[in-house]
């Protein structure tokens, strides 16, 4: 039997000690190791950061492609 495991990729917006926003991306992923309703998600940080939505945004979409998982808000 083959489990699922639940993931996605997720854009947040941070800001710096100088107030500005910035985005970055981190990818979050199920333990499948726990049982099906304690699964709890981990957090895998991508060190990808810019200051443009638009291009955190793209950036996000294109991975989840990739990764064949989906983007949340």
């Amino acid at each position: 039997m083959t489990v699922k495991v639940d993931r996605y990729v997720k854009v947040t917006r941070r800001f710096d000690s100088s107030t500005k926003p910035y985005y970055d991306i981190a990818l979050f992923s199920e333990n499948p190791d726990e049982p099906p309703k304690l699964r709890t998600h981990k957090q895998f940080p991508l060190g990808y950061e810019t200051g443009n939505k638009t291009q955190a945004d793209l950036y996000a979409y294109k991975l989840a492609k990739c990764l064949e998982c989906r983007v949340v808000e």
